[in-house]
């Protein structure tokens, strides 16, 4: 179990993933496969990303932060992280 941070993101091994908007500030659960990185939340998979063993990284799905980007027009939430 991880908590969501308030920006959407997740921190596994060094490296920072993306969660839908909906999640942020909640727990949810975190699959690792060889190749993938998985989360999941009432039974189902949340986000799904490739898995990157570099560090400092962000594995980001510009589709997590569209709820975001609807409330907040002109301002990406993502303009922080890069």
């Amino acid at each position: 179990m991880r908590r969501v941070s308030s920006q959407c993101l997740i921190r596994i091994e060094r490296n920072r993933y993306s969660v839908p908007a909906q999640w942020a500030n909640q727990a949810v659960s975190v699959r690792t496969t060889a190749n993938r990185i998985r989360m999941v939340a009432d039974g189902q998979i949340i986000a799904d990303h490739p898995r990157h063993f570099g560090r400092d990284q962000l594995i980001c799905d510009p589709w997590h932060y569209l709820p975001v980007l609807e409330k907040k027009p002109g301002r990406c939430v993502m303009e922080r992280h890069l």
